[in-house]
C-alpha cells in the first residue's frame, strides 16, 4: 500500500521522541477510528502496542529525525492495514482501511439481489426491504445488490447499531427529481461497492432547486470500493456528503454537479481510486478546523471547478498519486498543507496552493498555518500568486514549477512568516518582479534571483545549466515574466552557472545563499 521513504540511521533519541510523539499526538486518534471498526478495547490497546513495536523496529536506523516515515501493518483481524505516518514535525498519523473496504469483490452468495426491471414484491425480501412509494427503504445491515432501473424513489438506509451495509451496484442507474437519493442513517457505518465490470449512473434534475441536501448524503462514515464505474449528473446543490468521513478505496467515478462535489466534516481519503470531478462550487471539501483532513494516497484525480479544488478547514496530505486540477479559485487549500509526493498539475484563478487559517488575520502572520513540500513533481500555473502561505514554508525536497502571475501585484512565492530551504529541492519559478519575494539569507541550499530589463516570452524554455552546458533544470512557462527564482541541490558553491532564456543567456558565479542577476 505505501512503501518505506527511509531505512538509515537514527539512535535512541529518534525512537524517544517519536514513541513520545505516538503517545501524546496518536493515541486517542487510534482509539477513536480502530473503535470504530473492531469496538473491543482490549483489541484497540493491542493495535497500539504493535503500531510502536513495529515503528521501533523497522526505523531504529532511520536517518534522520525530519524525514517523513510511513509503514503500514497488516492482517490485524478486521483491521487490514494501519497507515502511519511520522516526523517531527507534523506528530503521528493513522489512517485505518477494514478488510471488507480493501476486498474488491463481495459476497455474492450472501447477497439480496434487488433489481428494479423486475416487478418483485417488496414482502418477497423478508421483510429486510419495503417500499412506500418515495422510497426504497433497507431495513437491516447485510448485503444488497442493486440493478435496473430506479425512477423518482429514494434509497432509505435505515438499521440498527452494529450492523453494516454494503451497497452493491451492478448495472444500477437512478433517475431522478429528489435533492437526496441516496440517504444512510447515522447508525450505519456503509459501504457502496461497485461490482467488477459494471457501469453505474445516477441522474437528478432536482424538483426544488434551492433545497440545498445532497444527492448521496451519510450521518455518518462511508466508503466507496469495488472495480466498476460510477457515473453522476446532478443538478443538485451537492453531490456526496458526511457528517463523518468519505473513503474512496478504488473503483472509477465519474462526477458531474452544479454544487459541492465531495464534501465531509472529517476526513476525506482518496486511496487507489480514479476521480473525475466537474463541479459548480468545491471539489473536495473538508470542513472541520480541528481534526479534519484530505488524504489522497494514490489515487488519479482529475478535477475542473468553479469555485476551489480541494479545500480544508484544517490539514490536506498528499503522498502519491496524481492530480489534475484546474479551478477559478484555489486549487489546494488548507490551514496546513503537506504535498510529500504524486505528480500534481494546478492551474488556478486564484493561488494555487494557499495555507490560511480562516480563524486568524489573512494579514498577518498565521502562527498555525504552513506550507510543507518534501517530495513528488508539481506544475502550477497561476493567476495570483503560485505559493502563498500565511504561515510558514518550508521546502524540503521534491521539484516545484511555477508560471505565476503577470500582475505586479503578485508573486511567484508569498509567505507571512519563516521560510525554510533544504538540500535537495529543485525549482524553476517567474513571474513579476516587483513585489519578488525570495527565499533569503539563512538557507542551506543556494539559489538564483534574475532580474529582467523586458518581459521574457511565453511558451519559450527557460534553463538553468553548469559551465559545460548541461541542463540542470528547464521549463516552458506559459506566461511572460519579468522574474526567475531558481534553485537546485546541484548548485555548487565557486562553479559558474547560466540562466538561458529564449536567446538571452546571463551568468554568475555562484556564492553561498542567494544570487542575484540583474539585467
Amino acid at each position: 500500500m505505501i512503501k518505506i521513504f527511509n531505512k538509515k540511521n537514527i539512535g535512541f533519541l529518534f525512537l524517544l521522541i517519536l514513541a513520545m510523539l505516538i503517545m501524546i499526538s496518536c493515541t486517542k486518534n487510534i482509539q477513536n477510528k480502530v473503535q470504530n471498526v473492531i469496538g473491543d478495547e482490549d483489541e484497540v490497546d493491542n493495535v497500539e502496542d504493535l503500531i510502536e513495536e513495529k515503528i521501533n523496529k523497522d526505523f531504529e536506523n532511520a536517518s534522520r529525525v525530519s524525514d517523513f516515515l510511513f509503514q503500514e501493518i497488516e492482517d490485524l483481524g478486521d483491521i487490514k492495514s494501519i497507515v502511519v505516518l511520522a516526523d517531527k514535525n507534523m506528530g503521528v498519523k493513522t489512517f485505518i482501511y477494514n478488510a471488507l473496504d480493501l476486498d474488491l469483490g463481495y459476497d455474492d452468495v450472501s447477497a439480496l439481489t434487488i433489481d428494479f426491471d423486475k416487478n418483485v414484491p417488496m414482502q418477497s425480501y423478508n421483510n429486510l426491504v419495503r417500499d412506500d412509494g418515495e422510497n426504497i427503504v433497507i431495513k437491516s445491515g447485510g448485503i444488497y445488490l442493486l440493478k435496473g432501473t430506479l425512477q423518482n424513489k429514494r434509497i432509505v438506509v435505515e438499521k440498527g447499531i452494529g450492523e453494516r451495509i454494503q451497497l452493491v451496484l451492478d448495472g444500477l442507474k437512478i433517475n431522478s427529481n429528489k435533492d437526496d437519493v441516496i440517504f444512510i442513517n447515522k447508525e450505519c457505518i456503509a459501504q457502496i461497492h461497485l461490482a467488477k465490470g459494471s457501469e453505474n449512473e445516477i441522474n437528478v434534475i432536482p424538483a426544488n432547486k434551492n433545497n440545498e441536501k445532497s444527492l448521496i448524503f451519510s450521518e455518518n462514515s462511508l466508503v466507496f470500493n469495488g472495480s466498476g464505474k460510477l457515473t453522476i449528473n446532478s443538478e443538485s446543490e451537492g453531490l456526496i456528503e458526511s457528517d463523518e468521513n468519505i473513503t474512496f478505496i478504488s473503483g472509477e467515478y465519474v462526477f458531474n454537479t452544479r454544487g459541492d462535489g465531495i464534501k465531509a466534516k472529517k476526513e476525506v481519503i482518496l486511496k487507489d481510486a480514479i476521480v473525475d470531478l466537474n463541479t459548480g462550487d468545491d471539489a473536495i471539501v473538508s470542513t472541520s478546523d480541528k481534526n479534519g483532513i484530505i488524504y489522497v494516497e494514490n489515487a488519479n484525480i482529475k478535477i475542473n471547478s468553479n469555485d476551489k479544488g480541494i479545500s480544508s478547514d484544517n490539514e490536506v496530505l498528499v503522498v502519491g498519486g496524481k492530480l489534475d486540477i484546474n479551478s477559478k479559485d484555489e486549487c489546494i487549500g488548507g490551514k496546513i498543507v503537506n504535498l510529500l509526493g504524486g505528480k500534481i498539475n494546478l492551474k488556478s484563478g486564484e493561488d494555487a496552493i494557499n495555507a490560511s487559517d480562516s480563524n486568524q488575520n489573512k494579514k498577518a502572520n498565521q502562527s498555525d498555518a504552513y506550507i510543507r513540500i518534501m517530495g513528488g513533481e508539481i506544475n502550477i500555473d497561476s493567476t495570483m500568486d503560485g505559493i502563498d502561505s500565511n504561515g510558514d514554508l518550508y521546502l524540503d525536497g521534491g521539484k516545484v514549477f511555477i508560471s505565476a502571475s503577470e500582475d505586479d501585484n503578485e508573486r511567484i512565492i508569498d509567505y507571512n512568516g519563516n521560510i525554510e530551504c533544504n538540500i535537495g529541492f529543485e525549482m524553476i519559478g517567474v513571474g513579476p518582479a516587483i513585489k519578488m519575494q525570495d527565499l533569503g539569507n539563512t538557507q542551506k541550499q543556494s539559489y538564483i534571483v534574475v532580474y529582467y530589463k523586458d518581459k521574457m516570452n511565453a511558451n519559450s524554455d527557460i534553463e538553468l545549466k553548469d559551465e559545460n552546458n548541461n541542463i540542470i533544470l528547464s521549463f516552458k512557462p506559459n506566461k511572460t515574466y519579468k522574474a526567475a527564482l531558481i534553485t537546485s541541490g546541484n548548485l555548487e558553491e565557486g562553479n559558474n552557472y547560466k540562466v538561458v532564456s529564449g536567446d538571452k543567456e546571463l551568468s554568475v558565479k555562484l556564492v553561498k545563499g542567494k544570487n542575484e542577476i540583474i539585467e
